[in-house]
């Protein structure tokens, strides 16, 4: 159809071209050219005697040529502007027509010829933006203007130049809008021979639009939702890998600071070995103090701890993690994991968001609280039941994982 279209503007525009050379160029009056006339016989056969006056005369014959050549072009170029706005009119008037009529709904109901016509009124002009008669006749105003006050060859020639190209701009604008409208009429009288759709053109048109737009959308969402997946299960392997490694900081710091001590390293081995030696029974007998002393634990709460000052809020309600409590050091037998266990366990700001209840375990309103036997005393307490029963715990659900 593209080929066919930049044939058919090919074709208009030079049968134009031929149109207008074969025009007869109006001819001045044998009033107007017979002084002229008669002044150059007299040059030609040498009665006139004076030099000067020849080349002048010469030169004024010329220049009134030169203008009356202008003046040529000029209605020329007039001439094709109101081709240029006729065709562009019966385009539009036409386009108009088949949106709505029952010529337009043959085309909408045969998938090829409306993909045509679809292209055809998509296809963009030869100049942005697209010229208009007015525009280019406001143009030729100012190039008649400049003809009138021109007094030499040079200012007529370079109007010329000006008035040729507008001509060609012309000629480009109405050999396009022509063409269209042949292939338009082609493509009507192709839809003659097939059923109407079910709905005019203008509704197809539409109709086509939004169920793209719809298809677009579609894709584009289940794009995003794919892509979320991916990007939550990279977070949960990433996430499981920081907990990992921070299991494995946990315990070389909980390491270094026996060295610091001067324990020796074995013994935490023995103290993890005693843990995971606990009995059942022995859990089943303190259960109930596991149940009074560890509320703040064991109360499903949004807060986790995510170190040994930061409690991080999560949408789901839990426990408190037991490799979390492990992984912060809030389980060392030392000042430090209990002051870890009070922040974590004790804290009930507004930033903290901490929403279980505490029950025995002692609140945290400053660390000078450990100073206290008392506050001691429960800390030291929940802290061995959690190091104690920390796993049958987890397996019991009174903690998560």
């Amino acid at each position: 159809m593209f080929a066919a279209l930049v044939f058919g503007v090919t074709a208009v525009a030079f049968k134009m071209h031929r149109h207008e050379q074969n025009q007869e160029i109006a001819k001045p009056s044998s009033d107007d050219s017979t002084g002229l006339l008669d002044n150059i016989k007299k040059k030609i056969s040498g009665t006139t005697t004076s030099s000067d006056e020849s080349t002048a005369d010469l030169s004024k014959l010329d220049f009134e040529l030169q203008r009356i050549a202008l003046e040529i072009e000029f209605a020329q170029t007039k001439q094709s502007v109101h081709h240029f706005e006729s065709a562009q009119a019966d385009w539009s008037e036409l386009v108009g027509a088949t949106l709505s009529d029952s010529v337009g709904k043959r085309i909408a109901g045969n998938e090829g010829l409306l993909l045509q016509f679809l292209a055809l009124r998509q296809m963009p002009a030869p100049s942005k933006p697209e010229p208009v008669a007015r525009d280019i006749l406001a143009r030729l105003n100012e190039i008649q203007n400049g003809a009138n006050d021109a007094t030499n060859i040079s200012a007529i020639n370079r109007l010329r130049a000006a008035l040729a190209e507008t001509k060609q701009f012309t000629f480009v604008s109405f050999a396009f809008h022509q063409a269209r409208l042949n292939q338009l009429q082609r493509i009507r009288e192709a839809a003659v021979s097939h059923p109407e759709g079910e709905f005019e053109l203008h509704a197809t048109i539409s109709l086509r639009a939004a169920a793209l737009t719809n298809e677009l959308t579609s894709v584009a969402e289940k794009a995003a939702r794919d892509v979320q997946a991916s990007i939550d299960e990279e977070l949960r392997q990433l996430s499981k890998q920081r907990d990992e490694a921070a299991d494995v900081v946990a315990k070389l710091n909980s390491q270094l600071a026996r060295l610091a001590r001067r324990e020796r390293l074995d013994s935490q081995v023995e103290s993890e070995n005693t843990e995971q030696l606990v009995s059942r029974d022995d859990y089943n007998r303190e259960l109930e103090s596991i149940r009074t002393d560890l509320v703040a634990f064991t109360t499903p709460g949004y807060v986790q701890p995510e170190s040994a000052d930061k409690l991080v809020y999560h949408n789901t309600k839990r426990p408190f993690s037991y490799t979390a409590l492990k992984r912060i050091g809030a389980l060392e037998d030392s000042e430090t994991g209990l002051a870890i266990l009070l922040r974590v366990g004790g804290s009930k700001t507004a930033t903290q968001q901490n929403d279980r209840p505490l029950g025995s375990f002692p609140r945290m309103n400053s660390i000078s609280e450990l100073r206290k036997p008392n506050v001691v005393a429960r800390l030291k307490e929940a802290q061995r039941l959690l190091r104690q029963y920390g796993q049958l715990m987890v397996e019991d659900g009174l903690l998560s994982p």
